[in-house]
């Protein structure tokens, strides 16, 4: 039996740490053709999911996210999570994610076995 823990909220999953850890006062200079991307790579994730007529089968959702290199939505989350956030972190909070600090303890309910 495992002693891992799962949960169904995803929004604590994602937020877990944050408050913790980053002052809600502290700031930082982007480059707005970077923040421009993600803003537009998310807007997009939305686009897809928000409208269950776009998926209707697993098939669809695939065919959405489609594979590395085949300029599908995994592309664009691939380049906006390794190319372009790291680029807008600092330091400091490239050090909490190495620390584990957003680590959290619990898993999202889709690695349940």
């Amino acid at each position: 039996m495992s002693d891992e823990n799962y949960t169904e909220n995803i929004v604590d999953y994602v937020t877990y740490g944050i408050d913790e850890n980053i002052d809600a006062e502290d700031t930082i200079e982007v480059s707005l053709r970077d923040l421009v991307f993600v803003s537009q790579t998310l807007q997009e994730f939305i686009q897809f999911f928000h409208n269950i007529d776009h998926y209707p089968t697993l098939e669809e959702v695939n065919k959405y996210l489609g594979t590395k290199n085949s300029n599908g939505a995994y592309d664009l989350f691939s380049k906006a999570n390794y190319e372009v956030m790291p680029r807008m972190l600092p330091d400091k909070v490239r050090k909490l994610y190495e620390n584990g600090a957003f680590d959290n303890p619990e898993k999202p309910f889709y690695f349940a076995p």
